[in-house]
Order: C-alpha cells, then sequence, then structure tokens
C-alpha cells in the first residue's frame, strides 16, 4: 500500500509540474497580441503627436515656423474719387499708376463727372470719398447744412508760368480783328462752366472782365461744360470761352480757337481746383484720408520734380495719355500745366475774395470762415511723413 500510495503521490506531482508548465506556456502567444496593437495605433492623429519620434518633432515645426511669423496682406481701402480728366488731376493719375496708393493700402476708383455741382452733392450722399473741383458756393452751403465737406489740398492754381486755364477766341472772330482786348469782351457769348453756380470759374471771368472794366452783365455768359466748349467754338455757338487744359490745347489745335490769354494774366493764384472729403470720410475714415494724402502729394511731387527739376517726362505723358483725352504725346510739349502744390495747402487769399464774390451774387448769404472748412490736418500728416518739398 505504502509502494502504491507513492506512487500515486508522484504521478500526481508529474500531473502538477506538467499543468504549472502549460500554465507559464499560455502567455507566449501575447506576441502575437503586441504585433497586433500597432494596426490600431496607425491613426493619423497618434502619429502626429507621437512625441517619441525625433525626426517628426524636428521637422514639422519648421515649415510651420515660416507662415506663422508671415503677416497676412491687409485689404486695401476702397476710395471712390470724383474727376473730371483734367490735366490738374495729374497728381491723381500719377499716384494711381505708379502705385503710390496701393503703397498706402488703397484700392483707387476713379468716377468721372461733368461738372463741381454734381459732385457735391455725391460727396454729401457718401457716393464719393473724394471729390475735385472748384471750391465754389456748394461747398459753403453744403457746410451751413451741417454737412461738412471739406477743402484738404490744393488741385490747382494758375501760379505764374502755370496758366493751364484761359480765355480762348473763336478763330474767325480772331482773325477779323473784332477782338484784342479784355474790353472786347463786351456783347459776346462766352462759355463758362458752371456759371450761375456758385463755381470758381465765375470768379475767374469776374477778374478778366474787370480788366477791361466789365462785370457779367456785359456778356452773355452761356454754361457749357469743359468738354463739349470745343465743339461749341466749331459750330459757331459761343464767341470765347473760358477754357482749361488739356481741352484749350485741343481746341488750337482743332484750329478753331486762338490764346487770348492765360488766367495767370488776369486771376494769378487763384485756388481754381481743390480736392474735397467727404463728411465720412474726413470723420469715420482719418487713417485712410491721411494715408490718401501720402500717396497724392507722393504724385504731385513726382509732377513737379518733372516740369521744374527738368526730369524726362516720358513716363508722365504716358500716364495722361492714358487717363486725359488726348492721346497725341506731343501735344503735351504745347500745353501749359497747372500749378499743384507738392505741400498740398491751399491759396485761403483766394477763397475769401471768392466768396465775397458768391455773397454778391446771392450764391451764400454769409461767409464761413475759411478755417472751418480748409481741414489741413491731412496735408500736416503728409508732410511730416514726407517732410517738406525742396525746389
Amino acid at each position: 500500500m505504502t509502494g502504491r500510495l507513492f506512487s500515486i503521490v508522484v504521478a500526481i506531482a508529474l500531473a502538477l509540474v506538467v499543468l504549472a508548465t502549460a500554465c507559464t506556456a499560455a502567455p507566449q502567444p501575447q506576441p502575437a497580441k503586441q504585433a497586433e496593437a500597432p494596426k490600431t495605433e496607425t491613426k493619423p492623429e497618434t502619429k502626429a503627436t507621437q512625441p517619441e519620434s525625433k525626426p517628426q518633432v524636428s521637422q514639422a515645426p519648421k515649415p510651420a515656423e515660416p507662415k506663422a511669423k508671415e503677416q497676412p496682406p491687409k485689404a486695401l481701402s476702397k476710395v471712390k474719387v470724383g474727376i473730371f480728366r483734367s490735366l490738374s488731376d495729374a497728381g491723381l493719375y500719377i499716384a494711381a499708376e505708379k502705385g503710390y496708393f496701393r503703397e498706402e493700402g488703397i484700392d483707387i476708383e476713379f468716377v468721372e463727372f461733368d461738372g463741381i455741382a454734381k459732385i457735391i452733392p455725391a460727396l454729401a450722399a457718401g457716393q464719393l470719398d473724394v471729390g475735385t473741383g472748384s471750391a465754389g458756393a456748394g461747398v459753403y452751403n453744403a457746410f451751413k447744412r451741417d454737412l461738412p465737406i471739406k477743402i484738404v489740398a490744393d488741385k490747382a492754381t494758375p501760379a505764374p508760368g502755370r496758366g493751364y486755364q484761359g480765355l480762348i477766341v473763336r478763330k474767325d472772330i480772331w482773325d477779323s480783328g473784332a477782338f484784342k482786348d479784355y474790353k472786347d469782351l463786351k456783347g459776346k457769348t462766352v462759355a463758362v462752366t458752371s456759371i450761375g453756380q456758385g463755381a470758381g470759374s465765375e470768379g475767374m471771368i469776374d477778374r478778366a472782365l474787370k480788366k477791361g472794366g466789365l462785370t457779367l452783365r456785359d456778356i452773355d455768359a452761356v454754361s457749357i461744360t469743359y468738354t463739349d466748349i470745343n465743339a461749341a467754338l466749331a459750330g459757331k455757338k459761343i464767341d470765347v470761352a473760358l477754357q482749361m487744359e488739356p481741352y484749350l490745347t485741343q481746341a488750337l489745335e482743332m484750329g478753331v480757337a486762338v490764346r487770348f490769354k492765360n488766367a495767370d494774366d488776369f486771376y494769378p493764384n487763384q485756388q481754381t481746383a481743390v480736392l474735397l472729403y467727404a463728411p465720412h470720410f474726413s470723420q469715420s475714415n482719418i487713417d485712410v484720408a491721411k494715408r490718401f494724402m501720402v500717396g497724392y502729394l507722393r504724385g504731385v511731387r513726382y509732377y513737379n520734380d518733372v516740369l521744374d527739376k527738368k526730369l524726362d517726362k516720358k513716363e508722365m505723358v504716358q500716364i495722361l495719355v492714358k487717363n486725359t483725352p488726348v492721346k497725341d504725346p506731343a501735344m503735351y510739349d504745347k500745353m501749359v500745366y497747372p500749378g499743384l502744390n507738392p505741400d498740398g495747402y491751399v491759396n485761403k487769399q483766394s477763397l475769401n475774395d471768392d466768396q465775397d464774390l458768391f455773397i454778391s451774387k446771392g450764391y451764400i448769404k454769409e461767409k464761413v470762415p475759411v478755417d472751418l472748412v480748409v481741414d489741413n490736418q491731412f496735408a500736416d500728416y503728409a508732410v511730416e511723413k514726407l517732410g517738406k518739398y525742396k525746389k
């Protein structure tokens, strides 16, 4: 029994050893499970965030780094400008074509008009940001109606040698000898743009008439736009016209008129044209309005450099050919160019004098202090940034 019992015990012990061996061997399939595990970890999100992968950590940020430092380009501010396609718009065209406005973050849109009488309402209604034209009665009347359209910069004066406006006489009348002096304006049909509307052109013809001892009552003044004057001369509907460049030289080349006198002979330095800011532009978009002035004065300074410092004007002529009605480059050697102030400031005395005329004609009821209408902060800013112009 004892030997048999011993044999049973030994058998049980051997069975336990085999069982234990089997139990310890059971985990061996785990490598297969570990081999399957990466399959569940190959999602893109997991790979992108694995810190163990040094190549990924060192390489991934490098292409992203410059992008983080690069500033997205600022959107350009759209500025709508009312123009006449006049030679006195030269500063605007140059600034646009040479990229000065764009460099100031401004996208320019030119809107063509045929007279200041239409630009003033467009400014007041917010349809334009910037206007061009004479500082006429409409500016002062708008101010009185709490629509503060601001005169912000010079756009043209007939400075000595820069009389870009002038009186031209129909060629057949001139050739007949019937017109030789200012006094011969008497009884003539004279075209004056916006006559009877309180425009700056009325101040100019008033000065010319005074040279001959005359007044507006001594002529038959008719309002015809600058763009239509030459056709009226050709059709013999008028005798004399107050015309401006480039249309003035165009009339001479057409053979329909002869130049009598330039404006610097009868009203030198009149503030014939100005830049106007709409109320919303000068009050609510001051930063853009200042940057606009910088771009504009850069264009004006380029213009002055070409004319006064005798630089090659081929590029400027190409710009003017593109943007004005005169497409023959040779014509620009025959024109009289307007005076444009490279620092932008207006002739306040001229504005005061013209207001006196507007009051006498009943276009405005009372004088508006010029300093309330002229806002120099924009020209001041541009001059501070660019420095005073050196002749």
